[in-house]
Order: structure tokens, then sequence, then C-alpha cells
């Protein structure tokens, strides 16, 4: 488990985490987010909420649906494994109510 913390929400900020996977078979990454690729408010229950862009190797990927799978990679990888880099960037926060927001993902590789 693994917390971005963007401390104030501003239109733009950024932040990136890597996944590095070592499979000896073609896999696939599959993100699911709780709240469809939105931050929900939540501690406020007027339900305010502030998009992201989720990019994984520079590509944008929509949650929109609530899962999506992100990553098709072909194995066997080398010892060192193969990194995907996923970055976050803060959407429009105007209008947005003040208060602590979040959306939880759940990152899913599986072997195909």
């Amino acid at each position: 488990m693994f917390v971005l913390d963007f401390g104030t929400l501003t239109t733009g900020l950024e932040q990136a985490v890597d996944l590095l996977v070592r499979a000896n078979l073609d896999y696939t990454v599959t993100v699911d987010s709780m709240n469809r690729g939105v931050m929900e408010i939540i501690d406020g229950g007027d339900g305010s909420t502030v998009p992201y862009t989720l990019r994984v190797d520079g590509s944008a990927r929509s949650l929109n649906s609530g899962s999506a799978a992100v990553v098709n990679g072909s194995g066997p990888t080398d010892l060192s494994g193969q990194r995907h880099t996923f970055s976050f960037q803060v959407g429009e926060t105007a209008g947005a109510t003040s208060g602590v927001y979040q959306d939880n993902l759940t990152i899913i590789v599986t072997g195909q």
C-alpha cells in the first residue's frame, strides 16, 4: 500500500510512482478506482469531487468506468523486471469545497 499526498490540491500538481513487474509470461496490469477516476471529499458530505488524470508510461488512461487494463506486458522480463510509471495530475479544483479528498485504487497484475 502507498499513499500519494498532494497537500493542498492545486490544479496541475503531479506525482508519480513506479510499478516494477517481474514476470515469466505475458501479463496485464489493471487499475480499479473506487470513485471512477475522481477524488471525492471525505469529510464534507456535499459530494464535491476533483478530477485527476492517470498516465501510465506516458499515456493517459481513463478510469471513468471504474476499472481499466492499463498495461499489456510481454514476458518473460529480465531479472531486473519491467518498470511502469504511474503519474497522477490533479485536474480543475475551482469550485471544490475545502476539505480532504481521496480515491482508492487497486492495482492488479495478472499473468496471461
